[in-house]
């Protein structure tokens, strides 16, 4: 859960890069852990790590633009029916002053790896995993900060008329910080895409998940609020494949998902030797009231010429009013319902990179 110390951002690449083109092997698009996050960083600040926090990975929206582990195209012929992908992203946060305390969020890296296995033409399994680094941290924080590992199974099925459809589900093990804290056990999730080109250059994707948690808690271990409960979410992506130079293209994506929380009525879970107890429920609801977030982003990918035989790799740049490393903007705040465009704690500009052989 998405959802640390002193090093910090980022987030996986492998997914951003990957919906830049039009893919002519339709099951080599996926790769990604980012997109198996949720609402991380809401403005709201309940269930999520949330900007500023001192968390691991935290959850991200569902239907995260570029984000999804559907997402990653690829513009080669596969050989092989297994791949393996590293990659890095690099975040730095547009606004550098008055963060409200999200200093961790100024600039930050992410690190990940990704395996996959074609097992038929139209089915795949996958691994994914990640660090987080921050460079502000607590004292005796060394800023690094695991994300959650992600098993996921992902089927693709052609429809008439040039249409993708794609079908997924996954389960993540525990590995994040913030899943400590919100005694997480796992985060089934089962995720629906349909893609369609057209005019060869033109790529348009819709995707729908939901995301159930399953935890030991309905608090957070530092009572800070409650925990996420379930969540679903909606993303529409369209890429264009420059055709004067194939490997250039440029999107746009936009995302929003809807979350719902425990009420947090039991005993906050007492921290080693800290000895906390009490509930943490929100004063102004007899129910915690369902929370939206939303995010946008604007891209760049150029798929790299290949140097190595066997090795591609590509490089994107993008401005996002948040994303699933960082997290997205609440329309609640304080009770009150407000739509904030390029909001300071989650606008930004990130670059990525990623080799896969």
């Amino acid at each position: 859960m998405r959802k640390h110390g002193s090093i910090s951002f980022g987030v996986l690449s492998a997914a951003l890069l990957a919906s830049a083109t039009a893919s002519a092997d339709p099951i080599g698009k996926d790769s990604s852990v980012k997109g198996n996050k949720e609402n991380a960083g809401s403005v709201s600040g309940s269930g999520g790590g949330g900007a500023g926090s001192v968390g691991g990975a935290t959850p991200a929206t569902d239907g995260a633009s570029r984000s999804d582990p559907e997402k990653s195209q690829q513009t080669t012929k596969k050989e092989k029916p297994w791949e393996i992908a590293l990659g890095w992203e690099g975040h730095r946060l547009i606004r550098q002053s008055d963060l409200e305390g999200a200093g961790a969020d100024k600039f930050f890296n992410y690190y990940f790896a990704e395996v996959h296995y074609d097992f038929t033409k139209y089915d795949r399994v996958q691994l994914l995993g990640g660090v987080y680094q921050r460079f502000l941290a607590d004292p005796q924080e060394t800023g690094l900060r695991a994300d959650d590992i992600v098993g996921l199974y992902r089927r693709y099925i052609p429809l008439p008329a040039k249409y993708d459809f794609y079908v997924s589900g996954s389960v993540l093990a525990p590995t994040s910080f913030v899943s400590y804290r919100e005694g997480l056990i796992t985060a089934p999730r089962v995720a629906l895409r349909l893609d369609r080109t057209y005019a060869e250059y033109v790529t348009v994707s819709a995707r729908v998940s939901g995301t159930y948690f399953w935890q030991r808690y309905n608090t957070m271990r530092d009572g800070t609020g409650p925990n996420p409960l379930a969540r679903i979410g909606a993303g529409l992506d369209v890429d264009v494949t420059m055709p004067f130079h194939k490997p250039l293209s440029a999107g746009i994506g936009a995302t929003t998902g809807y979350g719902w929380y425990h009420n947090a009525t039991s005993p906050v879970p007492s921290e080693p030797g800290a000895g906390q107890t009490g509930t943490t429920p929100d004063q102004q609801f007899p129910q915690n009231p369902i929370t939206q977030s939303y995010g946008a982003e604007v891209h760049v990918v150029y798929k790299v010429p290949e140097v190595i035989s066997g090795v591609s790799a590509d490089a994107s740049i993008a401005y996002a009013q948040g994303d699933p490393s960082l997290g997205f903007t609440s329309t609640l705040h304080d009770g009150i319902s407000h739509f904030y465009l390029f909001y300071r704690l989650d606008s930004e500009v990130y670059a990525t990179l990623t080799a896969r052989y």
